[in-house]
Protein backbone atom coordinates (compact mmCIF):
# COMPACT_ATOMS: atom_id res chain seq x y z
CA UNK A 1 0.00 0.00 0.00
CA UNK A 2 1.00 3.52 -0.85
CA UNK A 3 1.96 5.64 1.70
CA UNK A 4 -0.72 8.45 0.39
CA UNK A 5 -3.14 5.88 0.95
CA UNK A 6 -2.11 4.52 4.01
CA UNK A 7 -2.01 8.31 5.49
CA UNK A 8 -5.89 8.60 4.04
CA UNK A 9 -7.07 5.59 5.63
CA UNK A 10 -5.33 6.91 9.10
CA UNK A 11 -6.91 9.96 8.68
CA UNK A 12 -10.38 8.21 7.85
CA UNK A 13 -10.42 6.30 10.71
CA UNK A 14 -9.80 8.87 12.65
CA UNK A 15 -12.32 11.32 11.47
CA UNK A 16 -14.69 8.68 12.53
CA UNK A 17 -16.93 9.74 15.47
CA UNK A 18 -17.30 7.36 18.29
CA UNK A 19 -21.10 7.40 19.67
CA UNK A 20 -22.25 4.92 21.87
CA UNK A 21 -25.08 4.03 24.38
CA UNK A 22 -25.72 2.00 26.89
CA UNK A 23 -29.19 1.17 28.87
CA UNK A 24 -28.84 -0.40 32.72
CA UNK A 25 -32.35 -0.40 34.35
CA UNK A 26 -32.01 0.48 37.92
CA UNK A 27 -35.13 -0.78 39.32
CA UNK A 28 -37.94 -3.79 38.81
CA UNK A 29 -38.63 -4.70 35.02
CA UNK A 30 -40.61 -2.35 33.72
CA UNK A 31 -43.64 -2.83 31.34
CA UNK A 32 -43.83 -1.75 27.99
CA UNK A 33 -43.68 1.86 26.79
CA UNK A 34 -47.29 3.39 26.31
CA UNK A 35 -47.48 6.29 24.64
CA UNK A 36 -50.24 7.12 26.43
CA UNK A 37 -47.55 7.90 29.23
CA UNK A 38 -47.41 11.56 30.61
CA UNK A 39 -43.66 11.82 30.84
CA UNK A 40 -42.03 15.25 31.86
CA UNK A 41 -38.27 16.35 31.18
CA UNK A 42 -35.95 18.46 33.18
CA UNK A 43 -32.86 20.57 32.45
CA UNK A 44 -29.44 19.44 33.62
CA UNK A 45 -27.73 20.61 36.71
CA UNK A 46 -25.41 23.41 35.99
CA UNK A 47 -22.17 22.51 34.62
CA UNK A 48 -19.96 23.27 31.71
CA UNK A 49 -22.58 22.88 28.66
CA UNK A 50 -24.13 26.45 30.70
CA UNK A 51 -27.68 27.44 30.19
CA UNK A 52 -27.96 26.89 26.67
CA UNK A 53 -26.34 23.76 26.34
CA UNK A 54 -28.67 22.36 28.67
CA UNK A 55 -31.71 23.99 27.14
CA UNK A 56 -30.58 22.15 23.61
CA UNK A 57 -30.01 18.48 25.37
CA UNK A 58 -33.04 18.75 27.40
CA UNK A 59 -34.86 19.85 24.15
CA UNK A 60 -33.80 17.28 22.32
CA UNK A 61 -34.99 14.88 24.52
CA UNK A 62 -38.46 16.51 24.40
CA UNK A 63 -38.24 16.48 20.67
CA UNK A 64 -37.48 12.49 20.71
CA UNK A 65 -40.09 11.83 23.38
CA UNK A 66 -42.87 13.85 21.35
CA UNK A 67 -42.57 11.16 18.62
CA UNK A 68 -44.20 8.20 20.87
CA UNK A 69 -45.93 10.03 23.27
CA UNK A 70 -48.58 12.84 23.21
CA UNK A 71 -48.06 14.41 26.35
CA UNK A 72 -44.26 15.43 26.88
CA UNK A 73 -43.47 18.78 28.51
CA UNK A 74 -40.27 20.64 29.34
CA UNK A 75 -40.05 21.77 33.25
CA UNK A 76 -37.80 24.79 33.90
CA UNK A 77 -35.92 23.83 36.56
CA UNK A 78 -32.46 21.76 37.24
CA UNK A 79 -33.75 21.21 40.84
CA UNK A 80 -35.03 17.69 41.33
CA UNK A 81 -37.29 18.02 44.10
CA UNK A 82 -39.03 21.43 42.61
CA UNK A 83 -39.26 18.96 38.59
CA UNK A 84 -40.65 16.25 40.88
CA UNK A 85 -42.72 18.23 42.49
CA UNK A 86 -44.33 20.45 39.30
CA UNK A 87 -44.08 16.50 37.35
CA UNK A 88 -46.89 15.09 40.27
CA UNK A 89 -48.76 18.42 39.93
CA UNK A 90 -49.04 17.74 36.18
CA UNK A 91 -49.63 13.41 36.64
CA UNK A 92 -46.91 12.82 34.92
CA UNK A 93 -45.82 9.05 35.03
CA UNK A 94 -41.97 9.65 34.30
CA UNK A 95 -39.62 12.49 35.00
CA UNK A 96 -36.25 12.62 32.42
CA UNK A 97 -33.10 14.02 34.43
CA UNK A 98 -30.39 14.61 32.24
CA UNK A 99 -27.11 15.14 33.72
CA UNK A 100 -23.50 16.38 31.71
CA UNK A 101 -21.06 13.54 32.41
CA UNK A 102 -18.39 14.94 29.93
CA UNK A 103 -18.39 18.32 27.96
CA UNK A 104 -15.15 19.31 26.29
CA UNK A 105 -15.05 21.72 23.56
CA UNK A 106 -11.96 22.10 21.10
CA UNK A 107 -11.32 25.32 20.17
CA UNK A 108 -8.68 24.90 17.68
CA UNK A 109 -9.43 22.86 14.41
CA UNK A 110 -7.88 20.80 12.84
CA UNK A 111 -6.27 18.52 14.96
CA UNK A 112 -8.95 18.93 18.26
CA UNK A 113 -12.08 17.22 19.55
CA UNK A 114 -15.26 17.92 21.13
CA UNK A 115 -16.58 15.03 23.48
CA UNK A 116 -20.02 14.84 24.82
CA UNK A 117 -20.91 12.67 28.04
CA UNK A 118 -24.99 12.72 28.99
CA UNK A 119 -26.42 10.27 31.60
CA UNK A 120 -30.39 10.29 31.38
CA UNK A 121 -32.10 8.87 34.18
CA UNK A 122 -35.44 8.20 34.35
CA UNK A 123 -37.35 8.57 37.57
CA UNK A 124 -40.87 6.99 38.60
CA UNK A 125 -42.62 10.30 39.71
CA UNK A 126 -45.26 8.58 42.00
CA UNK A 127 -42.21 6.81 43.86
CA UNK A 128 -39.13 9.31 42.87
CA UNK A 129 -37.43 6.12 42.40
CA UNK A 130 -34.93 5.56 39.18
CA UNK A 131 -35.59 3.15 37.22
CA UNK A 132 -34.00 3.03 34.56
CA UNK A 133 -30.72 4.56 33.26
CA UNK A 134 -28.95 5.67 29.68
CA UNK A 135 -25.45 6.79 29.13
CA UNK A 136 -24.62 8.44 25.78
CA UNK A 137 -21.47 9.45 24.55
CA UNK A 138 -19.89 10.58 21.44
CA UNK A 139 -16.79 12.63 20.11
CA UNK A 140 -15.97 14.80 17.20
CA UNK A 141 -13.38 13.54 14.22
CA UNK A 142 -10.45 15.15 15.15
CA UNK A 143 -9.79 16.41 11.86
CA UNK A 144 -12.62 18.66 12.01
CA UNK A 145 -12.30 21.83 9.69
CA UNK A 146 -15.01 24.18 11.80
CA UNK A 147 -15.10 24.85 15.61
CA UNK A 148 -18.84 23.32 16.42
CA UNK A 149 -20.03 22.80 19.92
CA UNK A 150 -20.38 19.58 21.77
CA UNK A 151 -24.13 19.87 21.23
CA UNK A 152 -23.57 18.91 17.76
CA UNK A 153 -22.67 15.42 18.96
CA UNK A 154 -26.50 14.95 19.64
CA UNK A 155 -27.15 12.63 16.15
CA UNK A 156 -29.46 9.73 15.96
CA UNK A 157 -27.36 7.91 18.50
CA UNK A 158 -28.70 9.93 20.68
CA UNK A 159 -32.06 9.31 19.52
CA UNK A 160 -31.74 5.83 20.11
CA UNK A 161 -30.54 6.23 23.45
CA UNK A 162 -33.86 8.27 24.47
CA UNK A 163 -36.18 5.86 22.74
CA UNK A 164 -34.19 2.79 25.05
CA UNK A 165 -34.28 4.62 28.20
CA UNK A 166 -38.36 4.39 27.45
CA UNK A 167 -38.49 1.07 26.56
CA UNK A 168 -39.73 2.59 23.28
CA UNK A 169 -36.36 1.57 21.05
CA UNK A 170 -37.11 -1.12 18.04
CA UNK A 171 -36.55 -4.61 19.10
Amino acid sequence: MSRLAALVLVLAVAACGRGSYTVQPNGPARADYSPAEHLRVMLPPPGSQGDEGGRIISGRVVQVLQQTHADVQLIASDQLTAALAEARTARATYLIQPAVTQWSEGHAPPFTADQLGIRLDLIDVASGAVVNTATFSNSSSIVEVSDTPPTSLLDARFDDAVRALIGAAAR
